[in-house]
């Protein structure tokens, strides 16, 4: 990293601190509670993530491709499934209350929303850990075992490369914190994205010049805190888009490998059967008796029922979810390949690019559903009074807000693909009188088009998971999964939800497994250098 690059980060991390220590207390307080979830967030997920990221990136044990298409299946899981797990586990009436005799009250307010945040977050941590190690130089290991034992290869050579995946990773969590309001706004934890969406909510958002000066400041805070981010990491960032290049990275077999295994496995599995068991058993609870004497019983022949009859009940929630998530993603891919595509020749455009995917990142959620609000719902006698149709008859406000929310996390899968492709290819077309689109849809798609259906699926997940902006722009009779689920979890229905979210998990894992093979189908009949130059 240059100095300019870290000079830059100091300065907007300056700017963000003196912002933050001059706001008014009640800004204050909210991104205190901010910080304090993430905080405890990042101290329950890094200790588990990383040593997991660890043993995927850098040792070589058996089931390691399998552990690893596990942990990106849990990747597409929204966050308010994992609520409703964390619920079924540790709320009243759950198995480890009633198996272990665990005092449920503990799990209320920031406490529980934390550790909703953690289990969704470990999954993050580990993946973008172990893309990180897998970036280490292997030339540079290979010739260090020379001197030395592998197991300090792995540590003075590989480890130092995983900096910048947890960096990555706190970024993440630290963004996902700030804009969400998903978990927040189940256990009333007050936050700058809570406040946001509740004030949204009830239509008086704004309505208060210290409150719009609140807003201005607590965004400006966290958009300077995204682009310090963004500039310490665009180099990690363009060195593991580059792996693909490189050879395939060099991974240390320690001495007693099966006991490691289990070790990892067990590990592994806690943390992804973790939510399965809570729904499967919240769904299969049977309650027999009556008052005083009332049993309670889990069926698994319950859980089956109730999870196959969820499919059918819930059909037209998951359908409006997959058609929005599916448009949203798309148009996020589309819009971010071109882009970048056009403007990667110009770092001026770039840096503008950078900036855009940070300010996407960095506003909370519920500010977007606003102004799109703002945009659509005209009035009669105005101008722009089609639009007013858009928003009440169509999905075009869902489907905008959803790509939103979606185009940073696609333009940084997209981007850095894109700008490793060999610049003799892309000369050799030029000469061939190919021009920047036919660039693109000739050489370009055809050689990263495992990194577009990536961006693609990576999309398609950020908007089935999209809640706090997406709940201010539906339309008349459309209910999204993501908004029938919300609103049974404030009511109560434990069963009906831990069923429906199971049943989503599982077509989750489905879909996540057969992309994944489709993937690697692809990658292994990708075009070379060589045959992309014909």
């Amino acid at each position: 990293m240059g100095p300019a690059r870290a000079s830059l980060a100091s300065l907007l991390l300056v700017l963000c601190t003196a912002l933050w220590l001059t706001a008014s207390p009640r800004l204050s307080l909210l991104l205190t509670h901010t910080a304090w979830l993430t905080l405890g967030t990042l101290a329950l997920s890094l200790p588990l993530g990383v040593p997991l990221g660890v043993a995927i990136g850098k040792v070589e044990f058996s089931g390691r491709r399998l552990l690893t298409c596990l942990l990106i299946s849990l990747l597409f899981v929204p966050l308010y499934v994992h609520a409703a797990s964390c619920q079924a586990a540790f709320g009243y009436g759950g198995w480890l209350q009633q198996g272990f005799g665990i005092d449920p009250r503990w799990f209320v307010g920031l406490s529980a929303a934390v550790l909703v945040h953690a289990t969704a977050a470990v999954p993050w941590v580990a993946l973008l850990t172990a893309a990180s190690l897998a970036s280490a130089e292997r030339p540079l290991e290979e010739q260090t075992l020379l001197d030395a034992h592998s197991k300090q290869v792995l540590t003075r050579v590989s480890l130092p490369h995983a900096g910048g995946g947890i960096a990555a990773a706190i970024l993440w969590i630290a963004l996902v914190c700030s804009t969400e309001i998903v978990v927040t706004d189940l256990f009333a934890v007050r936050t700058f994205a809570e406040e946001i969406f509740t004030q949204a909510s009830l239509g008086v958002l704004g309505s208060d010049t210290g409150e719009s000066t609140d807003l201005l400041r607590g965004i400006t805070i966290l958009l300077l805190f995204t682009l310090a981010c963004f500039a310490l990491l665009a180099p990690w960032a363009m060195r593991v888009a580059a792996v693909s290049m490189n050879l395939a990275p060099w991974r240390w077999r320690p001495k007693y490998f099966r006991l490691f295994a289990v070790l990892t496995w067990s590990l592994a599995l806690s943390i992804i059967a973790f939510p399965l068991v809570s729904l499967a058993w919240k769904a299969g609870l049977v309650t027999t008796g009556a008052p005083p004497e009332i049993t309670q019983s889990w069926s698994p022949l319950a859980t089956l029922t109730l999870v196959t009859a969820s499919l059918w009940d819930f059909r037209r929630e998951m359908g409006w979810s997959l058609t929005i998530g599916c448009f949203a993603s798309l148009a996020s891919v589309v819009v971010a390949a071109l882009g970048f595509w056009f403007a990667r020749r110009s770092h001026w455009l770039l840096v503008g690019l950078a900036i855009a995917a940070a300010l996407l990142l960095a506003i909370p959620a519920p500010m977007w559903g606003v102004w799109t609000v703002r945009l659509l719902n005209q009035p009669a006698d105005s101008l722009l009074s089609p639009l007013a149709t858009l928003y009440d008859h169509t999905l075009v406000g869902c489907v905008l807000v959803q790509a939103i929310r979606a185009l940073p996390i696609a333009l940084v899968v997209v981007a850095t693909q894109l700008a490793n492709i060999p610049t003799e290819i892309l000369d050799a077309a030029r000469s061939d009188g190919a021009g920047q689109w036919r660039q693109l849809m000739r050489v370009a798609l055809p050689m990263r088009r495992t990194a577009f259906m990536t961006a693609l699926l990576v999309g398609l997940a950020v908007a089935i998971g999209e809640l706090s902006a997406t709940f201010l722009v539906l339309p008349p009779g459309v209910t999204p999964l993501s908004r029938r689920l919300f609103g049974l979890l404030h009511y109560g229905a434990d069963d009906q939800v831990a069923a429906v979210s199971l049943a989503l998990m599982l077509l989750v894992a489905v879909v996540a497994g057969l992309s994944l093979v489709i993937l690697g189908k692809w990658n292994r009949v990708e075009p070379t250098i060589e045959d992309s130059s014909k």
